[in-house]
């Protein structure tokens, strides 16, 4: 059958129809390794599951938090050896500081005792001085030495104790002091000085208790 033709007479070519498209039925599989649309975005969306392993992740997460963990229990462990070293270097310090004050209680203590003895026997010296009285120039410049040492070591009372017990040194002391230059009239030089002298010996052991 001959091609028919326009008005114009040119040979029209029928139109071919369209090609009929199937849908696949669902139980028919896509070829290995294509995607739907939605499949397509759901693997552009989580690569991970376009080919990596569910378990991945889980792997790197657990690597992470055990790193994590690991430089904590590092932070941890330093901190706890340097509170260690900190609290042993203190008590190090505490106890050097009371030895030291320990050594220097003892020191200071044995100062006191030697000045005490030298007082006691200085002023012992006094009243030996003072009953053996003369006119003479030998026994004022004994007097006079005696007398010197005694108001040393009564300054020095004054620096190594308290003033309670200065304050009895240098009661003692003046007491001596009157009995070595003026002679006691109605009583003797022991009764001049046995109240000063108790009073000074009473405080001293005192002071060291």
């Amino acid at each position: 059958m001959p091609a028919p033709l326009d008005g114009a007479g040119i040979l029209v070519c029928p139109a071919e129809p369209a090609p009929t498209l199937r849908a696949l039925p669902r139980h028919v599989a896509r070829p290995h390794g294509t995607c739907g649309v939605r499949a397509r975005r759901r693997c552009l969306a989580n690569p991970s599951s376009a080919g990596a392993p569910a378990g991945y992740d889980r792997g790197m997460q657990v690597q992470m938090w055990a790193s994590v963990a690991s430089l904590i229990g590092v932070g941890l462990g330093g901190g706890l050896s340097y509170l260690a070293q900190l609290t042993t270097q203190r008590q190090v310090l505490r106890s050097e500081d009371r030895r030291q004050a320990g050594e220097l209680a003892e020191a200071r203590r044995a100062e006191q005792l030697t000045l005490l003895r030298t007082f006691v026997e200085t002023a012992q010296r006094a009243e030996r001085t003072a009953e053996d009285r003369a006119a003479t120039a030998a026994w004022k410049a004994v007097a006079k030495d005696v007398m010197d040492d005694l108001w040393i070591h009564e300054r020095m009372v004054h620096m190594l104790f308290g003033p309670q017990l200065h304050e009895r040194a240098r009661t003692y002391v003046e007491a001596l002091n009157d009995v070595m230059w003026q002679e006691p009239v109605d009583d003797t030089v022991w009764d001049r000085l046995r109240a000063p002298k108790v009073a000074f010996l009473d405080a001293a052991h005192s002071a060291l208790r």
